[in-house]
């Protein structure tokens, strides 16, 4: 969980294969939104990230399993097909401040790096 939590709040690519937008390129892509300076610096960024988490009274991180695809809250996969079967997938779930589905993916035998994207 805390490699992905870690991709939600690092400069990460996205997907790789499929280059989609991470939580960092869309807070850096509309600073001012965020409340940060037109220029932020990484560590802002992130810092952002995690403060809007934190001050969530509904924020959670919910690993998707059978089980949790299965409630209608949870249903959407990630975008690109990546299966829970072969990863850690969590959906980061902030509504009152994070109107995306968002995903972490995490390999668990850690061959390839966890990153994390959105779906607008």
């Amino acid at each position: 969980m805390r490699r992905g939590l870690e991709a939600f709040l690092c400069d990460t690519q996205g997907s790789p294969d499929q280059g989609h937008d991470s939580a960092h390129d869309v807070v850096r892509g509309d600073p001012e939104s965020y409340g940060l300076d037109a220029n932020p610096l990484d560590s802002a960024i992130a810092e952002a990230l995690q403060t809007m988490l934190a001050g969530d009274p509904e924020a959670r991180i919910v690993l998707l399993t059978p089980a949790t695809t299965a409630q209608p809250e949870y249903r959407f996969l990630p975008e690109y097909g990546e299966s829970a079967a072969e990863n850690w997938v969590f959906r980061i779930i902030a509504p009152a401040s994070w109107p995306f589905l968002q995903w972490a993916i995490v390999d668990p035998r850690g061959e390839r790096p966890a990153y994390s994207y959105l779906f607008d």
